[in-house]
């Protein structure tokens, strides 16, 4: 009886702790992609300077997936259409970059890795 209790309190603490677990390593997963900042993505396509980190993060997207990759970056299967590169341009709204990388993605010339998970992203060099 002692190892049943045993068994069920250490399945429970698992249960328990695997939620904070997923959490903790999501970034160390499989990117979505990883893809290399320049000066193609500082700007738009009307030429116009891009300023923050979820219109360059969109504009990269579009150079791959609209403009015909002008940087050899990784294509992605999911930022094909204007709605979706606008819902990744949200999520990255919504998620606390780093200083260090925003920095970097607003100067150029940053290669960065990309993990989006519907709302929110994190973004990591």
């Amino acid at each position: 009886m002692s190892s049943r209790k045993t068994l069920v309190t250490l399945l429970s603490s698992i249960v328990l702790v695997s939620p904070f677990l997923t959490t903790a390593t999501q970034a160390q997963g499989n990117p979505t992609y990883c893809t290399w900042i320049t000066p193609n993505d500082l700007r738009s396509t009307n030429g116009a300077p891009l300023r923050s980190v979820d219109q360059i993060i969109q504009q990269d997207r579009a150079n791959v997936h609209k403009f015909g990759n002008p940087d050899r970056d990784q294509v992605d299967p999911i930022f094909t259409s204007y709605k979706k590169r606008l819902a990744l341009a949200e999520a990255v709204r919504r998620s606390d970059i780093s200083p260090g990388v925003r920095n970097a993605i607003l100067n150029g010339n940053a290669t960065v890795c990309v993990y989006f998970y519907g709302n929110t992203v994190d973004i990591v060099q």
